[in-house]
């Protein structure tokens, strides 16, 4: 019964694992929730330093995105890292969600009775890492679902398309076609396949970064070359949408 058992779980573990493999990229935020700043001990860069090892070729939200990772959302796992502590224990757990904010795994409860903060944490986040076996099991397979919407993305998203009657830029990604108009205080973004879609552009002081308002809610716009990337919050959770277009 005992082997049977032990089995079981190593083929349970081996189908998380495959269904792991599918994801080749993994974003991670600079900041996680429960701390006051962005990569505060260091926390953020040592996550993406094991998805990296754990063979994903990772990003923090900050980065500048490869042109492959911002076609599609759903093409990365997002990695997040919560707290559960004490005041005698440090206590942490990583979590891998997809772009529809499902968790997919949850790693076993790091921990830490180190007084020091940034050692506790440190220690307790490799502890997580460490024990989290269906990581150690990734490796990237390529389906030929995702090369082919890869494939038609590249097709469609390579340049505005120009000469309609009003001369307005429409970019092209799969099904969505945007329509950037610009304003006096900045720009105004439509899906001309789905009328119900619009983002608004407010200028700031920093030419990068722009305050955002949509339907979605209101968040933060940062330009990152040929998209952009923006973050609101919905439903109290911190979403991240990234939009094929340059402005």
């Amino acid at each position: 019964m005992k082997k049977y058992l032990i089995l079981l779980l190593l083929v349970s573990s081996f189908g998380y694992g495959q269904n792991l493999n599918e994801y080749k990229y993994a974003l991670v935020p600079a900041k996680f929730s429960f701390l006051k700043e962005p990569d505060m001990y260091g926390l953020n860069t040592l996550t993406k330093l094991y998805m990296q090892k754990y063979g994903f070729e990772t990003y923090l939200d900050t980065d500048i995105f490869s042109t492959d990772f911002a076609r599609d959302n759903c093409n990365r796992i997002v990695v997040e890292v919560v707290s559960e502590s004490t005041i005698f224990s440090t206590k942490v757990k990583v979590i891998l969600k997809d772009c529809k904010n499902t968790i997919l795994f949850t790693s076993p409860e790091g921990r830490s009775n180190e007084k020091e903060y940034k050692v506790a944490y440190n220690l307790a986040l490799r502890e997580a890492f460490d024990s989290f076996d269906v990581l150690k099991m990734h490796k990237y397979q390529a389906s030929v679902k995702t090369d082919v919407t890869n494939n038609q993305l590249e097709h469609r998203n390579e340049a505005p398309v120009m000469g309609n009657k009003n001369d307005i830029p429409e970019y092209r990604a799969s099904e969505w076609t945007y329509v950037v108009n610009k304003q006096s205080n900045g720009y105004l973004i439509k899906d001309k396949s789905n009328s119900s879609f619009f983002l608004e552009l407010l200028k700031t002081s920093d030419p990068t970064i722009f305050i955002g308002k949509s339907n979605k809610g209101n968040g933060i716009v940062r330009v990152k070359g040929d998209y952009l990337v923006y973050e609101y919050y919905e439903k109290e959770v911190l979403t991240s949408l990234i939009i094929m277009v340059k402005i």
